[in-house]
C-alpha cells in the first residue's frame, strides 16, 4: 500500500513538473534538483517597477535563491543527522512566534491609547526620583550685548573655549559689557 502511494505521488509530482513545462513555464534557475520559475520571481517585483529595476530585483532574487540552495545542499551534506534534526528548535520557534502573537493582540485589545495630563502628571509626582538628572544635559552660556561692545571677535573665541581661565575671562567681560548673562 505504502509503495504504491508513494508510487503515485512521484508520477503527479512528475506529470506536474512535464505540465509547467508544455504551459510555458520554464525554470529560470536549477540547483541540483530544485527549480526556481519565471512566476515566483514575478511575486516579489512591483507591479509599477521600471524595467531596469525590475532586472535588478529579478538578478538579486536569482543570485540570492542560488546561493542559498547552494548552502542548504552544503548543509544537507556535511551536517550529522543528529545535527540536522531541527523540528524542536522549529517547535519552540513557533510557539515564541504564536505567544508574541497572542501578547501583541491582548494589547491592542487592552491597551488605553490615550494618556490624559492628569495621568501625565500623576506618573511624574509618584515617580520623580527617576527624573532627577546627574550630570547637565545642556551646555549654554547666554550673553545680551549692546551692538557697540568692544572686543566682540576675542569674545567669541573665549566662550567656544573649554578652559576655565577662558571661562573666567567671559565672566569678567560680561561683568564689564553685558546687559544680561547667565
Amino acid at each position: 500500500m505504502r509503495i504504491t502511494t508513494a508510487t503515485l505521488l512521484i508520477t503527479l509530482f512528475v506529470f506536474a513538473c512535464n505540465q509547467k513545462e508544455k504551459i510555458g513555464v520554464k525554470p529560470v534557475a536549477k540547483v541540483n534538483n530544485k527549480y526556481l520559475y519565471l512566476s515566483e520571481i514575478r511575486d516579489i517585483i512591483p507591479n509599477k517597477s521600471s524595467k531596469e529595476d525590475s532586472v535588478i530585483l529579478a538578478n538579486n532574487y536569482i543570485n540570492q535563491w542560488i546561493t542559498k540552495q547552494l548552502l542548504l545542499h552544503k548543509a544537507e551534506i556535511n551536517l550529522t543527522e543528529n545535527e540536522k534534526d531541527i523540528s524542536k528548535l522549529i517547535d519552540d520557534y513557533r510557539t515564541s512566534l504564536l505567544i508574541y502573537r497572542y501578547k501583541q493582540k491582548l494589547l491592542e485589545q487592552k491597551l488605553n491609547i490615550e494618556i490624559s495630563d492628569s495621568d501625565i502628571e500623576e506618573y511624574y509626582n509618584k515617580y520623580k526620583f527617576n527624573f532627577t538628572l546627574n550630570h547637565h544635559i545642556v551646555k549654554a552660556l547666554y550673553i545680551k550685548l549692546p551692538k557697540n561692545a568692544p572686543g566682540l571677535k576675542s569674545l567669541r573665541k573665549l566662550y567656544k573655549s573649554d578652559k576655565a581661565s577662558d571661562m573666567e575671562e567671559v565672566e569678567e567681560y560680561c561683568l564689564l559689557n553685558a546687559k544680561k548673562f547667565d
